[in-house]
């Protein structure tokens, strides 16, 4: 449109100058001159008013042009924003990418929550996202999670109350033990659980044995009053647990031991303590006189009769224990054996009257 002016302007200044020099022709030769002289002088003002206009019009149209074309140009040249991807990447997931714009950085309201897989706590690896100059890659990390087993042994007994177990990794529980009772396994509720494995389940749990009473016998054990202390469950085919019994006391003068012996017991059965009285020797000493046997065995808690020695001229006056009277008839109640010693009167009888003890 402005060229289109130009061109306009052009022609209109033509015109005028063509219809000057026409007017100017209609006067004398001098005049004419004259004019011819003065629009010459004019035309060359008019000329280069003319020139003027024209420069002013073709400053204007240059500078509306190049102001134009220099809006245009910059609207063109200027370099487009760059533009990255930070890439979010989870096995088994579709990868999320997000286009941010070079130096801009990610909140955490634009970070995506990885998804969530079971027995599994899952996090985005530490990246900086403030801001990107490049693009990344930001990858799940997943970390099998460790869950508490809480053992329920149901009547028997085990090592650990709990035990902790890694998801997916490899597991065995223990075996606890009942006297009399075969486990048959833990149960998570109603479902069983294997003692070794792969731990599948994606929580805490308690687990409770499961027994089944053994094929054997009862061992019934009594103590020294008759009452009963224990009673010991022992499978069949196996040997009698006799570090399961109870201590035997220790009694004065007795010793203390089980009326059966443990060995081939297959059938229900009472044990009972007893006691044995213990039997000692007693050793006779005549002092000068004679004794039938120079020992003799006596019984604790037991009646016993001591031999009586001879001694000719003299009458038996008894049995010593040192300085200590023996009775030569009794019950004995030493826990120990004893040497005896003969005492002896003379008897007055054989020798005049004269009496000598010893």
């Amino acid at each position: 449109m402005k060229k289109i002016k130009k061109t306009l302007l052009i022609v209109l200044c033509a015109v005028l100058s063509l219809f000057t020099i026409a007017c100017g022709g209609s006067g004398d030769d001098n005049s004419s001159n004259s004019g011819s002289n003065n629009f010459s002088s004019d035309t060359g003002s008019s000329d280069t008013g003319s020139s003027d206009t024209d420069s002013e019009s073709d400053s204007s149209d240059t500078d509306t042009d190049t102001e134009s074309d220099t809006d245009t140009d910059t609207g063109g040249g200027d370099e487009e924003d760059t533009y990255y991807t930070v890439t979010f990447v989870q096995n088994g997931q579709e990868s999320v990418v997000i286009d941010i714009k070079e130096g801009e950085g990610l909140s955490a309201d634009d970070i995506p929550a990885p998804k969530s897989k079971e027995g599994y706590t899952v996090t985005w690896e530490e990246k900086d996202l403030s801001e990107i100059t490049d693009n990344v890659v930001v990858n799940a990390i997943e970390r099998a999670n460790t869950y508490v087993v809480t053992y329920n042994a149901n009547g028997g007994a085990v090592t650990n109350a709990t035990q902790d177990v890694t998801f997916d990794a490899s597991y065995t529980l223990e075996t606890p033990v009942l006297s009399g009772q075969i486990f048959k396994g833990w149960y998570n509720g109603d479902a069983p659980v294997e003692l070794t494995g792969t731990w599948k389940i994606a929580s805490d749990v308690t687990l409770t044995a499961s027994w089944e009473v053994s094929p054997g016998y009862t061992a019934i054990i009594k103590d020294l009053s008759g009452e009963t202390v224990k009673e010991i469950r022992v499978d069949e085919g196996e040997d009698f647990p006799v570090d399961q019994l109870p201590s035997l006391p220790t009694l004065e003068g007795y010793t203390v031991s089980w009326d059966h012996d443990f060995n081939n017991i297959a059938e229900d059965i009472t044990i009972s303590m007893v006691k044995t009285p213990n039997t000692y020797t007693v050793t006779f000493d005549a002092n000068g006189g004679t004794v039938a046997s120079a020992t003799q065995e006596v019984t604790f808690d037991a009646s016993y009769t001591l031999a009586t020695p001879e001694k000719s001229g003299y009458i038996f006056k008894g049995w010593y224990n040192g300085d200590t009277y023996v009775e030569l008839t009794g019950t004995w109640t030493s826990a120990s054996g004893a040497n005896l010693t003969a005492k002896w009167e003379e008897d007055i009888t054989s020798n005049g009257g004269y009496t000598d003890r010893w």
